[in-house]
């Protein structure tokens, strides 16, 4: 092998593990920051190209050796993998033949790679922290109205002032790391200063939505899932509906939307448009309200620069 050819490397990841293909042998080593070190130091004089697929944080000690020695790291999305290996024919499924896959993806495919921000890795991390303690307050809340003992009442009022707390605990946490990233910070101004996207929604979106300000208006709603596909062959004209995406994105930009139309602008007169003349359901409107919503933040993030 030439010193100087790019040598393209498979990586499928896994809690404990990381299966490498290389184009002429398969191994697998222990997922942690020492063995991927010393796997990467056989490859001294070669120019390395890893490509793996996103798997939320089992990646990250493999992206932060990459950022380490400067080797591109291209993540790919689960979604998009899975259905490439159909059309291609790859019926099994193994660790070793995922890896395979992965490395001939990279190499046909022009990959953007990864940026590691460990500012943003945290940052993610708390919101998922958040993103339970609020899913845990709901459900106290929602008990409120079955217990009618007033000692369990009293306790249970306790355990719901706690998570309150913790939420605004985290989401200060938070704030503190945002504002010590300028370009965070400038991000989150920008999304804050739009009418119903508050602290937290502007936050998912940092965090969640990197693309923002990046992509078209078509590919950020489809991120989102906000787009509607068409759902049509030969003669049959199915309703077009929305699909896939980020959940918790579109959940926040749902809320977003929600608090939108009650302000006399006009994403409201779309809304009533929608609902009084086309007769559409109230949730049909308020999504084609929140894919606006997005479309209009993707915009001035691309003017931010």
């Amino acid at each position: 092998m030439e010193n100087n050819k790019e040598v393209y490397i498979g990586i499928d990841v896994s809690k404990d593990f990381l299966d490498i293909a290389d184009g002429m042998s398969h191994c697998k080593i222990a997922n942690d920051t020492k063995s991927i070190q010393q796997f990467l130091k056989s490859y001294p004089l070669q120019n390395i190209r890893v490509c793996a697929e996103y798997t939320g944080p089992y990646h990250n000690q493999l992206a932060e050796v990459c950022h380490k020695n400067t080797i591109p790291l291209f993540l790919c999305d689960g979604f998009k993998i899975s259905h490439a290996k159909k059309a291609a024919g790859w019926r099994a499924k193994t660790d070793k033949g995922d890896a395979d896959f992965l490395r001939d993806y990279a190499m046909k495919n022009d990959l953007k790679p990864y940026v590691l921000s460990k500012t943003r890795i945290e940052i993610k991390e708390l919101t998922n922290l958040q993103a339970l303690e609020i899913k845990h307050l709901r459900s106290l809340k929602a008990s409120r109205d079955s217990i009618t003992n007033p000692s369990v009442s009293k306790m249970l009022e306790k355990k719901i002032q706690k998570a309150e707390k913790s939420i605004e605990l985290i989401q200060g946490k938070i704030n503190q790391l945002i504002e010590a990233d300028l370009e965070l910070q400038k991000k989150k101004e920008i999304l804050a200063s739009v009418y119903g996207i508050g602290e937290r929604i502007a936050t998912e979106l940092i965090v969640s939505l990197p693309e923002l300000g990046h992509c078209n208006r078509r590919q950020i709603a489809a991120l989102c899932g906000l787009a509607p596909f068409n759902n049509e062959s030969g003669n049959y004209q199915g309703h077009r509906c929305i699909k896939g995406g980020r959940v918790r994105v579109r959940e926040a930009l749902f809320m977003a939307a929600m608090v939108s139309v009650r302000r006399e602008s006009f994403y409201t007169s779309a809304y009533n448009r929608m609902v009084n003349d086309l007769k559409k359901p109230k949730k049909v409107a308020l999504i084609m309200v929140a894919r606006k919503l997005v479309c209009y933040l993707n915009s001035l993030m691309k003017r931010a620069g």
